[in-house]
């Protein structure tokens, strides 16, 4: 099932997961992997299904708690997510995604308060994000820059916003500040599952400047989600090669560990 999800042949990773399920039916492990591969799918009601089957067999398996959340995050159910994230804190509160996901539950609980105010203020959003999409296409690029602030401050997950944002730095030849723009857009792309287009943005910020770093290892990241370890091991050198002591070299490093460890027998 491993085999098969690395390639991408999401189907026969159901398959190979239910076959070895068939065998044994208490195999946590095989439910948590194939509630992966339908979450890479967006059939989430089956990836949810198969989390909650893994953690009826074990309760302290941190990882189909953490992808539970996940998935309860991509569909902005953060109440939820929220809760799942937290039993996967008590279980593994160390380590790299153990670090993360305290700031992570803060975040989706200033979500849930902004969803909230939002829900007042919806069509503002909108307009707002129009008015700077607008402005960038005659040219106005610094209005169009103070319009998509105006529509990220109202809806800070706003991707599209930080695009609009990031093409017109890049027209005002403020690369530096573009690139984080990107960058920034790319972070949130991974926190809503949108790998895809995390994987453009972070590119679209290494071909702007091909040093920065934190492109590099968001790149490393959403490769690693995406089981492409090949692209993960090499985003992640391109990281330690430009800063060896930045702040997540030990974590890239252990990474790296984990990636090549997976080709022994």
């Amino acid at each position: 099932g491993l085999a098969y999800g690395g390639l991408g042949q999401h189907a026969n990773s159901i398959a190979a997961y239910k076959q070895a399920i068939s065998i044994k039916p208490d195999y946590a492990e095989a439910y948590c992997s194939m509630g992966d591969v339908y979450r890479r799918m967006d059939q989430t009601a089956e990836a949810i299904a198969a989390y909650k089957k893994c953690i009826n067999i074990d309760p302290d398996d941190a990882d189909a708690h953490y992808a539970l959340g996940r998935t309860y995050e991509k569909l902005k159910q953060y109440a939820e997510a929220i809760a799942a994230f937290k039993k996967f804190i008590a279980i593994e509160p160390t380590g790299f995604v153990g670090i993360y996901v305290p700031r992570r539950i803060g975040e989706l609980q200033k979500m849930i308060e902004l969803e909230r105010i939002l829900d007042k203020h919806r069509p503002e959003t909108r307009e707002v994000f129009l008015k700077g999409q607008n402005l960038l296409k005659t040219g106005r690029f610094e209005e169009a820059v103070e319009a998509c602030k105006k529509a990220i401050a109202l809806k800070p997950f706003f991707a599209h916003a930080y695009y609009i944002m990031g093409e017109s730095y890049t027209k005002l030849e403020q690369y530096d500040v573009a690139v984080a723009v990107y960058a920034r857009m790319g972070i949130h792309h991974c926190q809503l599952e949108q790998f895809a287009d995390a994987v453009t943005v972070f590119k679209k910020a290494i071909a702007i400047n091909p040093d920065y770093v934190y492109a590099y290892w968001g790149l490393g990241g959403v490769y690693y989600c995406l089981n492409q370890y090949p692209d993960a091991l090499a985003a992640y050198k391109k990281y330690l090669a430009i800063e060896p002591t930045g702040p997540w070299a030990g974590d890239v490093r252990e990474l790296i560990k984990k990636i090549r460890n997976m080709d022994k027998p």
